[in-house]
């Protein structure tokens, strides 16, 4: 089964047109989470992704997915566990 994100993911700026491509998340302990599609540079249509908790950074990356990007933010703030490497 696919992983999902577990927050809910909004629009960060519903009323932009051009920022179809930006979304954000909230929850307890002053979680704030953040992806949006990349539109220059050697990263052009990768997703970004910015985590912070107690108005701390968490973390920061990038992804091939917006789904892998909300994924990769909850886990920098421990909204989810981090997935552990297959072993042999």
């Amino acid at each position: 089964m696919e992983e999902r994100p577990i927050l809910k993911w909004r629009r960060t700026w519903p009323a932009e047109p051009n920022a179809a491509d930006d979304f954000m998340a909230t929850g307890d302990d002053l979680i704030s989470l953040r992806i949006y599609r990349l539109v220059g540079g050697p990263q052009v249509g990768r997703w970004a992704w910015f985590a912070a908790r107690d108005e701390r950074s968490a973390g920061r990356g990038e992804a091939d997915t917006p789904r892998a990007a909300a994924i990769a933010a909850e886990t920098a703030v421990g909204v989810r566990p981090p997935t552990e490497p297959d072993r042999p």
